[in-house]
């Protein structure tokens, strides 16, 4: 089966849209999200869904202690480590270098795209991608909530822009993800 592989700590350095900062901040809530799931470098997210293919994450640091009482809540934390998969994710399967949060209303997470110019940080927009994080849950489940995001991000569909809906289950881990050409 083909397969991407990433490597999270590439998030550290941010990207040419998005700050070291909030980069820092998805490595760290997916590794804890992986490390809580008993996942080590290296683990494959199966493809459950989808017409993209499946994941292989490493990663080489040791998660902060600490991190244990910054991510009680499991339901955000999937949700925040799932993005931060779904950006390196996104720019391995398009080729892109970047994305954007989109705006509220538009019923889609990010912007997928290219930013040229490291002086001028604009963005040319390319696709939309619509992002879900499952903690710990089954098949069923994944498929569903990939369902939910296709019916959401199909709303955004009048503007004729590429999509993609990444889902992604932490505990055993599985993937679902569609891109389509609209």
């Amino acid at each position: 089966m083909e397969q991407i592989d990433i490597n999270i700590e590439n998030l550290r350095a941010g990207l040419p849209t998005l700050t070291p900062y909030d980069g820092s901040f998805f490595y760290e809530v997916a590794l804890f999200c992986l490390n809580e799931n008993g996942h080590s470098s290296g683990v494959i997210a199966t493809r459950t869904e989808g017409n993209c293919p499946q994941l292989s994450i490493s990663w080489n640091s040791v998660l902060d202690k600490r991190a244990e009482y910054t991510y009680r809540d499991h339901a955000e934390a999937a949700e925040f480590g799932a993005t931060g998969l779904a950006i390196l994710y996104s720019l391995e399967l398009t080729g892109h270098n970047t994305v954007e949060r989109s705006a509220k209303g538009t019923s889609f997470d990010y912007w997928i795209g290219d930013c040229k110019d490291e002086e001028d940080i604009s963005l040319s927009r390319f696709e939309r991608m619509e992002i879900s994080g499952i903690f710990s849950s089954d098949n069923q489940e994944v498929k569903k909530r990939f369902k939910i995001k296709q019916k959401q991000i199909s709303k955004s569909d009048a503007m004729k822009i590429p999509k993609i809906v990444f889902i992604f289950e932490f505990s055993n881990p599985l993937i679902a993800v569609e891109r389509k050409d609209e």
